[in-house]
């Protein structure tokens, strides 16, 4: 297959490489490094072995499948073009770093490779990724001898929960029972081989377990054996108990919670109703209030305006009282200007004398002293009708 492109490419099995303007280069080349060679494929997986690969987050599967192969501990190396990439990650317990890593490398395990590699553009087929589909009569058979080469690691199997995982699988322990005819009176071993044989797990060596289609290796050091999975289960047991029981307190717990939230939010809810009665109540008695004070000022102000007239008809009474007193003031001095003048005339009446004498001058200075203290009734006593007659000429002036 060849590219038109800057760089032309010749198939894998050829051995030169035509690089821009016709330069040439002389390469060992197999053709059995060829993206579809099963072989290779499975060799590349092969060299991932235990304890070389530690990068857990990039599976050798993709690494074998864009041609790289493990050649020493955290090393990955092209089988054609050569380049190399070393894959060692930070700490597991720094999360973030690991990630970034991680995701670098998967990126790397496309673009590390060399600008004429065709292992980027043309790497091996998703289909040797996955396991067969259909089982066939050979596939079954070699399925029965692998859980029986199995059974000779003994009481070191690997303890597995059979039941949860043929549930996973889809199967029932009677069937798989049925398939490797294992009989109810053997031990437990011959269930949990199975179980592992069905997962793909194959016997390697006393110390090894290894997978049949990618060839990963795992040790049998790393598992827990049968008795201790038997003490295990029970724990796990016991454990879930305890999560079940401590799954029910917390709902308990919860439901309490939520009964004591409901009646808070009830106690706020009447509180809040209380206060929004207590509200309108000191509401309304304000209202009253203000119509009460609104009330008894309008009633002060209508007996106020009924009471002013009464107060100027006193006041008017008391001015007119007033003004009668001064003219009886006035009067009284225009009857003592009449009386003096009435007095005159009598005197000057003739046949009417007056003593001059010094004694009739004293006592005259003492009857006037004494007269003036008691003058009206002196002026009423002696002159009566002259004064009668002057009041009667008054009151007719003032009408």
């Amino acid at each position: 297959m060849i590219r038109t492109t800057n760089m032309l490419y010749l198939p894998l099995g050829t051995k030169k490489l035509i690089i821009g303007n016709n330069e040439s280069r002389k390469l060992n080349i197999k053709t059995n490094t060829a993206p579809n060679n099963v072989e290779e494929f499975q060799r590349r997986l092969k060299s991932f072995e235990c304890g070389l690969w530690t990068c857990t987050t990039v599976s050798p599967l993709l690494c074998a499948t864009y041609g790289w192969k493990l050649i020493n501990k955290d090393i990955l190396s092209c089988v054609t073009c050569k380049a190399m990439i070393c894959t060692i990650l930070p700490l597991p317990n720094q999360i973030e770093a690991y990630n970034v890593f991680s995701g670098k490398l998967k990126q790397r395990l496309k673009t590390g490779h060399k600008d004429w590699c065709e292992w980027p553009n043309n790497p091996t087929p998703s289909e040797y990724l996955h396991p067969p589909f259909h089982m066939t009569v050979h596939y079954a058979n070699n399925l029965v001898r692998k859980a029986s080469n199995l059974l000779a690691l003994g009481n070191r199997i690997p303890y597995v929960n059979c039941e949860e995982i043929l549930k996973k699988l889809g199967l029932e322990v009677k069937e798989v029972s049925r398939f490797f005819n294992i009989q109810p009176e053997l031990n437990e071993n011959h269930l949990n081989a199975a179980a592992l044989i069905l997962c793909g797990w194959e016997y390697e060596s006393k110390e090894k377990l290894r997978c049949s289609l990618c060839f990963r290796s795992i040790g049998v050091w790393n598992f827990l054996q049968l008795s201790e999975g038997r003490h295990y289960e029970e724990l796990e047991k016991k454990c879930s108990e305890r999560e079940e029981k401590r799954k029910v307190i917390e709902e308990k717990k919860k439901h309490r919670e939520r009964r004591l939230l409901i009646k808070e939010e009830k106690l706020k809810a009447k509180l809040l109703e209380e206060k929004k009665v207590a509200l309108a109540e000191m509401e309304a008695k304000e209202k009253a209030l203000k119509v009460k004070l609104t009330l008894e000022k309008m009633s002060k102000l209508e007996n106020s305006d009924l009471s002013n007239p009464s107060d100027d008809f006193e006041e008017e009474e008391e001015e007119e009282m007033g003004e009668e007193e001064e003219n009886l003031l006035l009067n009284e001095d225009g009857t003592n200007e009449l009386i003096m003048e009435e007095e005159e005339n009598i005197i000057s009446e003739p046949g009417f004398t007056v003593d001059t004498s010094p004694e009739n001058n004293a006592l005259s200075d003492a009857d006037s002293s004494h007269s003036s203290e008691h003058l009206p009734e002196a002026e009423e006593t002696v002159v009566s009708k002259p004064h009668d007659a002057i009041l009667d000429t008054e009151s007719e002036r003032n009408l």
